[in-house]
């Protein structure tokens, strides 16, 4: 803080227009306590004005001369002590923005830098500063809990930071999954004396999440039969279950056409009829999609295994008796 002081000048014979008064110090602790590129003299009348600036992060005590001159060299002084009190310099911090905008379900990666002045003179290895110092807050906990873990915030970074040196601070972050949009992230980071406080936006946008269906067992069907309806489900986080659209498609015309595959239900809960046509066997795949109101779509597979129409055939777990010209009976 600059130290302004006003002083009288004067001399019987020469107008005070004409008095120089010059400015030095005597430093006692430590050297180099006073910006004498900065401090200055001003005024040329009776009444002048001495502002003292002293150099970043410094403190101790000097003698502080004021010398007055007149054009024949006489001179007059006065010297007086001037004191710096030392006070505590809160931590720096430091990082590249102050507005981040990501993608929902995405991780990033937030960097802070920091130092601390009062941790350069000492020789303590414990006098000094580091993330355990360090915190990482989620003012909007929905969207980013406050958690040591993903989803969540992970803090990690230097240790034992000792000024001029500048140390990292890493977040690595996660949003809450499907979730979007805003919250203050505040990062703190102090002394065991000061806090220093920085503020980041974090702005999390919506993703349009694909819809899910569930999985559909295999089955067997006689040729020229059917089988279900086979029931299986589907969701989506932003559309509504009613408003998915389902389709159907097989892997073989021949055995089960796409005409024969015949959906139905409602809302979450879907299902599939799988008639076959003609009388060939094999197996069919038939391939289930599901589509959400933005195009997203999935799908699921299940093997229908056409089995051989039934002849006319008989089975007979009994012994049939048959006489000598007689129908068996």
């Amino acid at each position: 803080t600059p130290l302004v002081l006003q002083f009288t000048v004067s001399d019987a014979d020469t107008p005070t227009d004409k008095l120089v008064v010059e400015f030095s110090t005597e430093d006692d602790d430590p050297a180099d306590l006073v910006d004498l590129d900065k401090t200055k003299i001003e005024g040329t009348n009776t009444v002048r004005t001495l502002t003292i600036v002293t150099k970043t992060n410094t403190f101790g005590t000097n003698l502080t001369t004021l010398t007055v001159k007149d054009p024949q060299n006489s001179t007059d002084a006065t010297t007086f002590p001037f004191k710096v009190l030392e006070v505590n310099d809160p931590p720096w911090v430091s990082t590249p923005t102050n507005m981040i905008k990501i993608p929902e379900d995405t991780i990033t990666n937030i960097l802070f830098q920091f130092t601390d002045v009062e941790t350069g003179d000492d020789a303590d290895p414990n006098n000094s500063i580091g993330v355990t110092n360090a915190t990482i807050v989620s003012i909007n906990t929905k969207l980013v809990p406050n958690k040591s873990e993903l989803p969540g915030m992970i803090l990690t970074g230097d240790n034992g930071i000792k000024y001029p040196t500048v140390g990292d601070a890493d977040v690595e972050l996660l949003p809450a999954t499907n979730q979007f949009g805003i919250t203050e992230l505040v990062f703190s980071i102090t002394d065991g004396n000061s806090t220093t406080v920085t503020n980041i936006i974090l702005e999390v946008t919506p993703v349009n999440d694909p819809p899910v269906i569930s999985g559909i067992a295999d089955t067997n069907v006689i040729a020229g039969g059917s089988v279900g309806p086979i029931p299986f489900k589907v969701s989506d986080i932003e559309t509504n279950a009613k408003n998915l659209l389902v389709s159907a498609k097989s892997s073989d015309q021949a055995l089960v056409p796409d005409n024969g595959l015949i959906l139905g239900g409602s809302g979450e809960n879907r299902d599939i009829v799988v008639a076959s046509v003609g009388t060939a066997s094999g197996n069919v795949l038939i391939t289930v999609t599901v589509e959400d109101e933005e195009g997203a779509k999935t799908d699921t597979s299940f093997v229908v295994t056409v089995t051989p129409p039934l002849g006319d055939t008989f089975a007979n777990t009994t012994f049939i008796d048959i006489k000598d010209f007689q129908r068996a009976a």
